[in-house]
């Protein structure tokens, strides 16, 4: 629900966040961030109906932890994980289909920048989604992926 809380209405948001760096040491990096978004219906839905007024809380983190130089100089191995954009209250009238999120979506990843020489990086990795759109009667969604980034 928090990707469109007032069915297609024109919407306003306040978004609010914080985020922070810290390196550890020569090989350690841990990375955070985090959002709250007050979003405000604008005017008439999808089915004509005035939503203005109507607020929406929504949510967001995420947390990744960073080794540098793992098995060849120049690598990073990456874990990371958080929570995606998650309405925790949306204003709704009596009777209105339109609940906060029932379950609480998240993604982790994982990947490994290997750098195969100067101008050649290939990054696997994968990411898993837990309870997508916010239903924790989705299947987990999993993804592979191979990047390969050149340097010219």
């Amino acid at each position: 629900m928090a990707s469109d809380p007032f069915l297609e209405a024109p919407t306003l948001r306040d978004s609010y966040g914080i985020q922070g760096d810290w390196r550890i040491n020569d090989m350690f990096h841990l990375t955070g961030w985090g959002g709250y978004a007050l979003a405000r219906a604008q005017g008439q839905d999808e089915n004509g109906v005035d939503r203005s007024g109507y607020g929406a809380d929504l949510w967001t983190w995420s947390a990744a932890l960073s080794v540098i130089d793992i098995f060849k100089e120049g690598s990073v191995f990456s874990v990371a994980g958080g929570q995606f954009v998650t309405a925790e209250r949306i204003d709704a009238f009596p009777g209105d289909l339109r609940v906060p999120d029932r379950d609480t979506p998240y993604i982790i990843e994982a990947q490994y920048q290997y750098p195969l020489n100067d101008n050649i990086l290939l990054t696997p990795g994968f990411y898993v989604v837990i309870n997508p759109e916010g239903d924790e009667d989705n299947n987990s969604i999993w993804v592979g992926a191979l990047r390969t980034t050149f340097k010219f």
